[in-house]
C-alpha cells in the first residue's frame, strides 16, 4: 500500500458490495419469516392446517398486517450483529453436522437427533418472538379494532375446520 493507507479502489468496492448482498440477504431472511407469520391470501393449503397461527395472521387486515410486517422487522432488526452472526454461523454448522452424520458409516442417528434438536429449537424460538409479536401488536388495537379482528378470526376457524373436516374425509 501506498503511505497514505487507503486500501485500493477495487477492495473497497468488493467490501461494499460484500456488505450489500449481506444486508440483502438478511433481509431476504427476515422477509421470508415475516411473510410466513403474517401471511394471508385465499384458502387454507396443507402447511395453515398445521399451522396454529395461520387463522390469526390470515384475520389480520392488509393494513394490520403490513403493520405486523414492520414491528417485527424492527424487532429482529434490534438483534444485534454478533448475535446475527453467531446464529448465522450456527445453522450452516448444524447443516454441516447433518451432512457428517449423514455420510458417517456407520450411520448413527443419535447425532443428527442432536442436529435436529438444536435446529428446532431456534426455530421454536423465532416462532415465540413472533407470537410475542402478534400479541403485542393486538394489544395495541382499540376495542372496536380487536372485536371486528374477532369476527374475522371467527371467520377463519371456521374455515380452519372445514378444511380439516374435508382434508379427514379425504383419507
Amino acid at each position: 500500500m501506498s503511505g497514505n493507507d487507503t486500501p485500493p479502489r477495487a477492495v473497497r468496492r468488493w467490501t461494499r458490495y460484500l456488505l450489500i448482498g449481506s444486508l440483502a440477504l438478511n433481509l431476504l431472511i427476515l422477509g421470508a419469516v415475516a411473510g410466513f407469520l403474517v401471511r394471508g391470501g385465499p384458502g387454507i393449503g396443507p402447511r395453515d392446517a398445521r399451522d396454529p397461527v395461520a387463522p390469526y395472521t390470515r384475520a389480520l387486515t392488509e393494513t394490520q398486517r403490513d403493520d405486523l410486517r414492520r414491528s417485527l422487522r424492527r424487532n429482529f432488526l434490534v438483534e444485534d450483529r454478533e448475535t446475527r452472526t453467531e446464529r448465522r454461523a450456527g445453522i450452516l454448522e448444524d447443516y454441516r453436522d447433518a451432512l457428517t452424520t449423514l455420510r458417517a458409516d456407520p450411520f448413527d442417528p443419535d447425532p443428527l437427533r442432536v442436529v435436529l434438536d438444536r435446529q428446532s429449537a431456534r426455530g421454536e424460538d423465532r416462532r415465540r418472538k413472533g407470537q410475542e409479536a402478534l400479541a403485542q401488536y393486538l394489544a395495541g388495537l382499540s376495542s372496536e379494532e380487536r372485536k371486528a379482528f374477532a369476527d374475522r378470526l371467527e371467520q377463519e376457524i371456521s374455515r380452519f375446520g372445514k378444511h380439516r373436516d374435508r382434508a379427514a374425509d379425504e383419507r
